[in-house]
């Protein structure tokens, strides 16, 4: 569940956030795609040393570099494992950010204006106070509430089209029915 540090970073910095994620991704696939093309000139190398003999070469160069070469792959291999556990934690990160914000999003008038003018706007408690017409502690308890429905939604077995969907009764979830679970 996140907390409320991340969910107001993720209103502050929503698209900053996404840009930098999505250029991390870009960067872990395109290493990927180099990885994959040295594994091929692995095998092309493994190809050339050994031919269509098969593995019953005695030269004591081509034994060296082979051994060599396996280093070299069983490196990659491992390499390759942590930039795929690189890209689905990445790809996570974003999924949660995504989330968040759409749970943001949906949020009823009043808390999602709260939430806007205080991270958003940046205005301060007295100047959201005075625009929203509620008093300081009122706009606290809509600031508490509104952080609070994000994360129930967000920890909800809801689907995202699910979480859209919050505010439109006609579809038997909104958000009287989520908070009440």
């Amino acid at each position: 569940m996140p907390t409320t540090n991340v969910i107001v970073d993720v209103i502050q910095n929503y698209s900053d956030m996404l840009q930098q994620l999505d250029q991390s991704i870009q960067r872990i696939g395109r290493e990927w795609i180099e990885l994959d093309e040295n594994i091929y000139q692995y095998m092309s190398l493994k190809g050339m040393i050994y031919g269509d003999r098969g593995q019953g070469g005695s030269n004591y160069n081509s034994r060296d570099l082979l051994d060599l070469l396996s280093a070299v792959k069983k490196k990659e291999t491992e390499y390759e494992a942590e930039l795929k556990e690189s890209l689905l934690d990445l790809i996570k990160q974003r999924d949660d950010i995504r989330r968040i914000h759409l749970c943001y999003m949906v949020l009823p008038y009043i808390e999602h204006e709260v939430l806007r003018l205080l991270y958003e706007e940046n205005l301060t408690w007295g100047r959201v106070s005075e625009k929203l017409d509620i008093s300081i502690s009122t706009l606290s308890r809509k600031r508490d509430k509104a952080l609070n429905m994000i994360h129930t939604a967000y920890s909800s077995d809801l689907s995202t089209t699910e979480v859209l969907q919050l505010q439109k009764v006609r579809k038997g979830i909104d958000w009287k029915y989520l908070l009440k679970k």
